[in-house]
């Protein structure tokens, strides 16, 4: 009788042993579950202050940073909703791409026109590291298109000098000149 119930205590103290170490994992992941929440929370404010949308698709979901690209206008509620803006052409333009990219990982790099505005888009899409999903970033084209205009303009002023300027890389191998 004495040894029955030295093992009912013996059996109970293995139990309670098990259910506090269980009780204090499931604290620990919690606190981890709760600090992941928040960085991720930290980094979906960084990409959204960016001067590009994005969009992912990731492996828990699809989710969109509409960051300052003011061009979109509202945010798309759905990716379809984002396909929705552009015009017919460049719908399927976008959409056969974004399919191969979520297929088989082809990036790509498009210049596409919002349909009511006519703004132009460039558009990339690659796959994420370790396989995690795809990103599909949009970029005001006017930018880039500025930029552009301005590397001409400087390149009209330096070629209209009368001496010689060049340009060289850390090899000493000239890279360019006037």
């Amino acid at each position: 009788m004495l040894l029955g119930l030295g093992l009912v205590l013996a059996i109970a103290a293995v139990a309670g042993f098990v259910v506090y170490r269980q009780a204090l994992r499931v604290a620990a992941l919690a606190a981890e579950r709760e600090r992941l929440s928040a960085r991720i929370d930290e980094l979906g404010a960084a990409l959204g202050s960016g001067p590009t949308a994005l969009y992912l698709f990731g492996t828990t979901g699809e989710r969109f940073f509409p960051g300052t690209l003011s061009a979109l206008g509202t945010a798309p509620k759905s990716f379809a909703d984002l396909l929705d803006r552009f015009s017919t052409d460049d719908l399927t333009a976008l959409d056969r791409a974004v399919a191969r990219l979520r297929t088989d990982g082809t990036g790509f790099a498009l210049r596409l026109r919002l349909a009511e505005s006519g703004a132009a888009m460039d558009i990339g899409g690659q796959r994420l590291a370790g396989n995690r999903g795809d990103a599909v970033w949009f970029a005001d084209g006017a930018a880039r298109d500025l930029a552009e205009r301005e590397r001409l303009r400087l390149r009209t002023v330096l070629d209209a000098l009368p001496i010689p300027v060049w340009r060289r890389n850390a090899g000493f191998q000239l890279t360019g000149a006037n």
